[in-house]
């Protein structure tokens, strides 16, 4: 028969290894949790990209890898293969966006050179949120070539002026989106200005939310509004 003190061990020892295999299971429960999280980020970025035309038009090429990189990540096994995979697949997506964007952003250019107006004000060119990490003003070095055209354009045409407009979604509270906007126009100017465009040819300013072009209701909508643009005025304008 047993003795008191054996039982006691004995509940002890239960106690302990069910409390052992609480955890086990929480932590292969957090672990999975924390790849399906890592696999949704990934399905969510490509989804955008897809939704996007103008990264189904120019980046095709960078879509398709990134598409395979995302059926890899969904197929493969181990955490630490998952958390890699599910990586690669939404840097191939950002890869696409940027793609796009430099492309989009080449016939902005053409149009600027053949001196062909998108509206009153002048030719519109636009940075999109891929030109700025989330939530912050310093220009991505993805934008590199893109300032440089514009700016090689500006040094041949010196008489030629620009508003550099900040825009954000309707995410966030009213006067963080102004100042991100606002920043991040500021931003844009500051490199013009360092690479030898005269201050006074570049007005800067922060819109916020307030002049959406798309819905802002839709994700699609949303990362349309994260933009600045910059309005290379027609010959004679100031502002």
């Amino acid at each position: 028969m047993k003795t008191m003190t054996h039982i006691y061990s004995d509940l002890f020892k239960i106690f302990l290894f069910s409390l052992l295999t609480a955890a086990a299971m929480t932590a292969g429960c957090s672990g999975k949790s924390e790849n399906l999280m890592l696999l949704d980020h990934a399905r969510e970025a490509y989804s955008r990209a897809a939704a996007n035309p103008e990264v189904s038009s120019h980046a095709s090429a960078e879509m398709s890898e990134a598409s395979r990189a995302l059926e890899a990540a969904e197929s493969a096994k181990g955490k630490a293969e998952i958390e890699r995979l599910a990586y690669l697949a939404e840097r191939k997506v950002q890869i696409a966006e940027a793609v796009a964007e430099q492309k989009s952003a080449e016939k902005q250019m053409e149009r600027l050179r053949r001196g062909d107006s998108e509206n009153s004000r002048g030719t519109v060119f636009t940075l999109g949120e891929t030109s700025f990490a989330s939530g912050k003003a310093e220009l991505r070095p993805v934008t590199a070539d893109q300032i440089n055209k514009l700016l090689d354009f500006l040094k041949k045409n010196p008489n030629r002026y620009m508003l550099i407009e900040g825009h954000t979604d309707s995410t966030g509270s009213e006067s963080l989106n102004l100042s991100i906007s606002r920043q991040r126009a500021e931003a844009v100017k500051s490199v013009l200005v360092s690479k030898g465009v005269r201050a006074d040819r570049i007005k800067a300013k922060g819109y916020g939310e307030s002049r959406p072009v798309a819905d802002n209701s839709t994700e699609e909508g949303r990362r349309k509004n994260r933009r600045v643009e910059i309005i290379v005025l027609n010959e004679g304008q100031t502002e």
